[in-house]
């Protein structure tokens, strides 16, 4: 099972800095780290068709990519 959150915020800006605080809003998917899931895989979902598109935090258990649907 996989689990997608839409709408994520992420911010690479300095915080305090509202001239450098750019936030976009991003799709993330979790899978458990046994499936080895890896950048520039394909995810099949209910919601869609994912490419995992970037790394986004390795728990160790389980990983969660930045997904962009295709």
């Amino acid at each position: 099972k996989v689990f997608i959150e839409h709408g994520v915020e992420m911010s690479k800006g300095d915080p305090g800095r509202s001239d450098d605080n750019h936030i976009v809003r991003v799709s993330v998917c979790t899978i458990l780290s046994q499936y080895a899931s890896k950048t520039g895989d394909l995810l099949v979902h209910p919601d869609g068709t994912f490419r995992l598109d970037r790394l986004f935090k390795d728990s160790g258990y389980t990983r969660k990519h930045i997904v962009v649907k295709v």
